[in-house]
């Protein structure tokens, strides 16, 4: 006995068309999956011509919405668009990550280039600091977290500790230069101490404590 797919009903005359809907069904849903298929289309179309960050997230966002109206169709078994709606649902989630997660850190690295640039060890890492807001917009505002993004915020955060040691170990020298090795060890102190606070970069305590602390006992002994 024929079947509607989206209502249920059945009976001997009722007319199933090809899409496995009643006449009813058919005029009434027809027209919704239509506009469903038109409105996925192009938003495709928009994102494959675009290059404006928030009209390709934007569009991703529309794709991924109507293949979830279609859902309820494709899970009475009513073929709506090919690929399936599930399978451009999955698709296009992956891709709104995927544009989030390379345009934030695309700013991530053009800001860690402006900072490289400045004068001073406070202005590099003041201006760092925005990567870092960078980051946390992605996360807030698009709901994205991805192993891409948890590298450019070690990137960032490094560069930072990096530029704090080396304004710490500058300061020492320049106490050396002027003869003042109780400042100078007060500033190697400090260089140390930042170097095992948590959160602190493995690698550059690695790469750097030893040499600071053999110059710690270098002025104690000249001091002796």
């Amino acid at each position: 006995m024929a079947g509607c797919k989206w209502c249920g009903k059945s009976g001997w005359l009722l007319r199933i068309s090809a899409n496995g809907m009643c006449d009813t069904c058919e005029a009434t849903e027809i027209p919704v999956i239509v506009h469903r298929v038109k409105a996925i289309q192009e938003a495709q179309d928009m994102l494959g011509s675009s290059k404006v960050f928030e009209t390709r997230v934007q569009k991703c966002e529309e794709i991924v919405g109507n293949a979830e109206d279609l859902l309820p169709y494709e899970l009475k078994g009513i073929t709506v668009v090919e690929p399936s709606a599930a399978e451009m649902r999955s698709a296009y989630e992956a891709e709104r990550e995927k544009i989030v997660v390379d345009h934030f850190r695309a700013e991530t690295e053009r800001i860690l280039a402006r900072a490289g640039l400045l004068p001073t060890p406070q202005g590099m890492i003041a201006e760092a600091t925005q990567a870092l807001i960078k980051i946390d917009e992605a996360r807030r505002d698009y709901g994205v977290d991805d192993p891409g993004l948890h590298e450019s915020e070690h990137q960032v955060r490094r560069f930072i500790q990096t530029t704090q040691l080396r304004s710490n170990l500058e300061e020492a020298r320049k106490e050396e230069f002027k003869g003042n090795r109780e400042g100078a060890l007060e500033r190697y102190r400090e260089a140390l101490f930042f170097l095992t606070t948590e959160g602190t970069d493995h690698e550059l305590r690695r790469e750097n404590a030893g040499e600071i602390e053999e110059r710690i006992r270098q002025l104690q002994d000249e001091r002796e």
